[in-house]
């Protein structure tokens, strides 16, 4: 009996350890999924040229900027701030030197340095030499300008091009690229409104000359050779016109010392 309760009391803090390994197990996994969705918070970033929007996740519409990205030596430059949200870079982790004119972006166990007019980045204190410089812009406020591709690539994503719309494309490194269907539909959408100019009223032509002894314009019979003629007619709008009437003067005006013309 003394062997058969250590064999069930063997057996049942087998059956607790058991229990409590899968509980790490399950709580370290959870953990771990917690910490991956952290680091690839931002699934895929979209920054179309020329527009103060970048969509984020796919979402439109995007969120509103007070600056523009713009094309320079063929590189898009984006502004240290919003591209660093963009890349879940939070505005605290975002530090800007007055001095050197250095931006400071720094991502979980990552930090990116980059100073004005110098063509290197530096992460992590590993300086590589780039072809182009930060730019530091006072139009339409004082921003901070980085390249965007440079800095996504150093904080851990890949960087694509779609040169049919003009868009860039950062997604995490090692994930499949990501579908923008959506934020391509919605960025065309607004380009076509943008671009649909509304176009002005035509100019009112002169009607053509009547024949016989009356005319009808605009729902009225007119006689002709009088002084009552009509001026204009518009062509989207056939019931309206203008009306010009000839005044005969045939004594001056009160208070006028000259003759009128007749």
């Amino acid at each position: 009996q003394v062997k058969t309760k250590i064999k069930r009391l063997a057996l049942l803090l087998t059956l607790v350890a058991v229990v409590v390994s899968a509980a790490n197990i399950c709580f370290a996994t959870d953990q771990k999924i917690d910490i991956y969705e952290n680091d690839t918070l931002v699934k895929s970033v979209v920054f179309p040229i020329g527009s103060d929007e970048y969509y984020v996740n796919g979402q439109v519409p995007g969120i509103k900027m007070d600056a523009v990205t713009f094309i320079e030596n063929e590189r898009t430059y984006v502004p240290v701030r919003y591209l660093g949200n963009a890349l879940g870079v939070f505005d605290s982790n975002i530090n800007w030197n007055g001095n050197t004119q250095t931006a400071t972006l720094t991502r979980g166990d990552t930090t990116l340095r980059m100073t004005i007019g110098i063509p290197a980045v530096t992460v992590n204190n590993i300086t590589e030499a780039i072809d182009v410089s930060p730019i530091l812009l006072s139009d339409p406020a004082w921003r901070t300008y980085l390249p965007a591709r440079y800095v996504a690539e150093g904080l851990g994503y890949e960087v694509g091009w779609d040169a049919d719309n003009q868009l860039v494309i950062c997604w995490p490194k090692g994930q499949p690229k990501p579908d923008i269907t959506a934020v391509i539909e919605y960025v065309q959408e607004q380009k076509q409104e943008q671009e649909q100019v509304k176009l002005p009223e035509p100019e009112p032509v002169p009607p053509p000359m009547p024949e016989g002894d009356t005319y009808v314009m605009g729902g009225y019979v007119l006689p002709v050779n009088t002084d009552l003629n009509i001026g204009k007619i518009y062509p989207n709008d056939p019931n309206q016109v203008e009306l010009d009437i000839l005044i005969l003067i045939k004594k001056p005006l009160e208070g006028s010392d000259t003759e009128p013309e007749i």
